[in-house]
């Protein structure tokens, strides 16, 4: 096992992600870069089946991320500008908050 502390005395979060942190990470990562054949190859696991570990206690975060992901394989074009489709934009935006929960700005309280 890797020591959790690097040598500049930060912890590694990696190794507390979880399945679905690391498949949205994945996802993103390739369509941010522009990586199609990668995405599509993403995708494609998702189609085969072989994306089948699952952590309980994130089970409402992975069927998200399954849904996204069906509706990401029925979309045509995803590199499509968000101008013209903006629920992309959208799509890219859900993919981070999954992969890096971490990142995500705690909600505006109510008076």
């Amino acid at each position: 096992m890797r020591d959790m502390v690097t040598g500049a005395g930060m912890i590694d979060l990696s190794l507390r992600r979880t399945s679905t942190q690391r498949k949205a990470g994945r996802l993103l990562d390739s369509w941010i870069a522009g990586d199609r054949r990668r995405l599509d190859d993403e995708l494609q696991q998702w189609r085969d089946g072989k994306l089948t570990e699952k952590d309980p206690e994130d089970e409402g975060r992975e069927e998200l991320l399954r849904c996204l992901v069906e509706q990401m394989m029925e979309e045509p074009d995803l590199f499509a500008p968000r101008s013209e489709k903006m629920h992309l934009g959208v799509w890219v935006d859900l993919l981070l908050h999954l992969a890096h929960p971490e990142l995500a700005e705690p909600a505006a309280v109510l008076d």
